[in-house]
């Protein structure tokens, strides 16, 4: 499966000024249950648009088809929104269907996509905090990068 994984666009850019990064309390540092520094590297935002994308690609991928709504956990949804604002969130919740959810997930007619703990594990990677899993192929493109991801990152249920 290949994913493209450009810099999401969260709304707007970060404030320089502050000593987190915007969306992060102080002292924070755990990740997808990893300790990591306090001043992480990358954007929860940024972790949880590529969440979110990387399950709408497989569904497109499973299904041949854009998924109907996305979903992410709460707290994350938290998160972004104090990123992003209410309006933005607005406009993803109109666009793609965002809801909250249990986990990451994509779904319509067709069936449900929900990313499986080697997809959290392994976006961690992509996004340069962790080791890129070894099953990763990552392919050059006049686009930028595509990343050809393991299927066991995907756990589809037809509808």
């Amino acid at each position: 499966m290949a994913v493209a994984l450009p810099v999401p666009d969260v709304g707007r850019a970060p404030d320089l000024h502050t000593s987190a990064p915007p969306g992060v309390p102080s002292g924070c540092g755990k990740l997808l249950g990893m300790d990591l520094p306090s001043n992480p590297p990358v954007s929860p935002a940024v972790r949880i648009t590529v969440l979110l994308r990387l399950a709408s690609e497989g569904f497109q991928d499973a299904f041949g088809a854009r998924p109907e709504w996305l979903e992410a956990p709460p707290v994350d949804l938290a998160e972004l929104r104090e990123v992003v604002g209410v309006e933005r969130i607005g406009q993803l919740r109109e666009a793609t269907g965002l809801r909250e959810g249990e986990g990451y997930g994509a779904g319509g007619p067709p069936g449900v996509v929900r990313l499986s703990a080697a997809a959290h594990e392994g976006v961690l990677g992509l996004l340069g905090v962790a080791a890129l899993p070894p099953d990763v192929v990552i392919e050059q493109t006049d686009e930028g990068p595509r990343y050809h991801v393991p299927e066991d990152w995907f756990l589809t249920t037809p509808a």
